[in-house]
């Protein structure tokens, strides 16, 4: 199941909090609670919350070096927590029965020292795999290529501003080859996801993917980004900057804009 766990929502349920409620005995107690129940009864927001707020303090070298890597991936790090927000009930679930067997009728320290060491052993699995995931995204692709108002750093002989890249006839040409093969290759629903990340590196109001999880979203940049790593093993980066310069503009206004990945029969696709 997917949890959307609202960014806004959890850090207004974490400043309403009392300093007695964010203790770590607290924490621990209120996630056995709901541990207890689970699978059989659905978790809530607020459950998903207290998970959220125990993952960075159990492993904080690690955490930093994630969010390190969120933020060098330009990838957001509160989308990183939801993920392994559920990576952790999927390798908590099959351990709960011994779980609950192993702690009947224990006292509370004890509870809460075995709990601290179960529950750290399964963050350190979510964020291998997290890291694992960041590290994958090798960045030969970088975000600035959409940025309409980038500069690149100067360099003696070397071209250096926007202007000059597009004014470049073999750049100019290279654009136009990819701005067509986006348009005949690539599917509506994978067009708008370009044109939502594009529209949100350029700072645009877009309605685009609103209805998607945090979760998803960050899925599916990621791919986003995969799939313009491998566009570079076609083109240069500078005929890259020209296409956005030069065509996405116009690629995302011929694209209507879809609250989802999916585009539903009430969004009227058309042809671009």
């Amino acid at each position: 199941m997917v949890y959307s766990c609202d960014q806004n929502k959890y850090h207004s349920w974490y400043n309403n909090l009392t300093s007695e409620e964010r203790s770590w005995q607290n924490i621990l107690t209120k996630l056995w609670q709901i541990f207890q129940h689970y699978p059989e009864k659905e978790l809530t927001d607020t459950d998903i919350f207290y998970l959220i707020f125990l993952i960075p303090y159990l492993q904080k070298k690690q955490e930093k070096f994630i969010y390190d890597l969120c933020h060098k991936r330009n990838i957001n790090y509160w989308a990183s927590l939801v993920s392994r927000a559920g990576d952790f009930l999927y390798f908590i679930y099959p351990q709960l029965k011994s779980l609950k067997k192993n702690l009947e009728g224990k006292s509370d320290e004890h509870l809460y020292r075995y709990l601290t060491r179960v529950f750290q052993n399964i963050i350190i699995q979510c964020n291998k795999i997290m890291i694992q995931e960041l590290e994958a995204v090798e960045y030969h692709y970088d975000d600035d290529y959409m940025n309409s108002s980038s500069k690149i750093t100067y360099h003696p002989s070397k071209i250096n501003t926007l202007s000059d890249i597009i004014l470049k006839e073999e750049n100019r040409r290279g654009a136009e080859k990819l701005y067509i093969q986006i348009k005949q290759d690539w599917s509506l629903n994978k067009i708008n996801l370009l044109c939502e990340y594009y529209e949100k590196i350029n700072g645009i109001k877009t309605e685009r993917l609103k209805a998607e999880s945090e979760n998803n979203i960050y899925k599916l940049h990621q791919r986003l980004r995969a799939d313009f790593n491998e566009l570079l093993t076609q083109y240069n980066k500078d005929e890259i900057r020209a296409f956005f310069k030069l065509y996405m503009p116009e690629l995302c206004q011929k694209t209507p804009p879809s609250p989802t990945y999916l585009y539903n029969k009430k969004t009227k696709a058309g042809k671009l």
